[in-house]
């Protein structure tokens, strides 16, 4: 008896999940992406896109990194195609797209940067709908950009394409609002021995 009512029970349960899911029309891949639960510095839009980016932590172990996410919104009222984040994300390596500052001093990023990527397949690119938005999370490391720690830095994103040789492309440079990021020295655990 209880195994027949398991059963019908989970017969149900994939109805209900098929017929849902019949209802709903997928959408497109870039469409689908949640938008952050956390606050996110949007900036001015920008040929109707918006440069965002949010906070997720500072760790100090192995080494003193800070973990951002990076986003963009599509503010218009019509698709914009961009090259993904997570594409964009591949060939950044650890020379991301940062306006760092601190104490009003613009910081240069002096970290390893990658050699130039070939050029990105048609699968990098999205049609980023209305209203939706387009996330990556990534890791930055102060000592890039000379922030000693302790140190409160200025931080914002800066998405940018100037390619034109590729169709319907998005073209300029957004810039979200700036997040301030405070440097946590990196302190040996009392177990360490140091």
């Amino acid at each position: 008896m209880m195994k027949r009512l398991l059963f019908l029970l989970s017969l149900l349960a994939t109805v209900l999940m098929v017929v849902g899911c019949a209802k709903q029309s997928p959408a497109p891949a870039a469409a689908r992406t949640q938008e952050p639960s956390v606050s996110v510095a949007w900036g001015e839009q920008v040929r109707g896109l918006q440069a965002g980016l949010s906070l997720k932590g500072v760790s100090k172990k192995p080494r003193t990194s800070v973990t951002l996410v990076l986003h963009v919104r599509n503010a218009s009222e019509s698709p914009l195609r961009i090259l993904k984040l997570s594409s964009r994300a591949t060939f950044w390596g650890e020379c991301l797209p940062l306006d760092v500052s601190s104490a009003g001093t613009p910081r240069k990023y002096q970290g390893p940067v990658l050699e130039p990527p070939p050029p990105p397949p048609d699968s990098a690119y999205a049609y980023l709908q209305p209203g939706a938005t387009d996330s990556v999370k990534v890791t930055m490391y102060p000592e890039h950009w000379k922030l000693a720690p302790s140190t409160e830095a200025e931080v914002a994103f800066v998405f940018q394409n100037q390619l034109q040789d590729v169709e319907d492309l998005w073209v300029g440079v957004a810039r979200s609002e700036k997040v301030k990021v405070k440097v946590v020295p990196n302190t040996p655990d009392a177990g360490d021995g140091k």
